[in-house]
């Protein structure tokens, strides 16, 4: 039981941390050391159904309760001070660097590894050329597909650590419509 409420507990700041530009799901899931068994149980999800169907929805479920709880206080906290909040926000995540660095288990800097960083640092340039407000609410078809490829394009961020959905929805001119949604719970 114990594990359980850890479980959920772990959703419930994986979902909140989530709402938050800069900070990674997947990286504050490796953080919690429950990265791996997220991996795994979708993975594998049919070769013991029962056992991950359970974990996922403990997680998922907290997940979403994090979401709803800290929207609306976060949302109040930006339009309190919006810049105050954010630079507040660089500094958690510059902050939490050397934590995945240790828990990466990087000793030692290789070229190999200078190289990934790198391709990182080109891909977050790329996705910071995308026109702000692209895939804002639009009416008629084209906004439903704008809005559906902007939905595909974030939901990448929910699997790889290091890419904050949240700083895609700012990019991509929908962060503050998506949590006003949430706040409001207008799942439309």
């Amino acid at each position: 039981m114990k594990n359980y409420v850890m479980l959920f507990l772990k959703g419930f700041i994986v979902g909140g941390s989530m709402l938050v530009p800069g900070v990674s799901g997947g990286s504050m899931a490796i953080i919690l050391g429950v990265y791996d068994e997220l991996i795994h149980a979708t993975s594998n999800f049919f070769k013991n159904t029962k056992k991950h169907l359970t974990f996922l929805l403990l997680f998922v479920l907290g997940t979403i309760l994090g979401f709803v709880v800290i929207a609306n206080p976060l949302k109040r906290l930006i339009a309190w001070n919006e810049k105050l909040v954010m630079y507040f926000f660089i500094g958690a995540v510059a902050g939490s660097i050397p934590m995945i660095f240790k828990k990466a288990r990087a000793h030692k800097l290789e070229f190999r590894s200078l190289f990934y960083v790198l391709v990182g640092l080109f891909c977050m340039w790329l996705v910071s050329q995308i026109p702000e407000n692209s895939f804002a609410a639009k009416d008629g078809i084209d906004g439903i597909l704008t809005q559906a490829a902007g939905g595909v394009l974030a939901s990448t961020a929910l699997v790889l650590p290091g890419i904050s959905v949240s700083y895609l929805l700012v990019v991509m001119g929908i962060y503050q419509s998506t949590l006003s949604a949430i706040a409001a719970l207008d799942i439309i």
